[in-house]
């Protein structure tokens, strides 16, 4: 691809970025949208290092939540 088409290739992913924050999606995952030309393994680093910090705060997650559990009603024709 020449110069030209490298040019119009990437100038789509700063609008990117602008559109996902614009609908509320947080900087830094909007961010990857005007990061192009990456190698498909430093995407899947990304992905991983972002699901591993969700991962890490699992633990406190359930724990707060068991702090407030769930009780659920029978109804009469869910015991049919």
């Amino acid at each position: 691809m020449g110069s030209r088409g490298a040019a119009a290739a990437s100038a789509h992913e700063p609008a990117g970025r602008d559109l996902l924050l614009s609908h509320g999606i947080p900087p830094e995952l909007a961010k990857s949208a005007a990061l192009g030309g990456r190698e498909a393994w430093e995407e899947f680093l990304e992905l991983d290092t972002l699901l591993t910090a969700i991962g890490d705060g699992a633990d406190e997650r359930l724990a707060y939540q068991m702090g407030y559990p769930v009780t659920v009603q029978k109804t009469q024709n869910a015991q049919k």
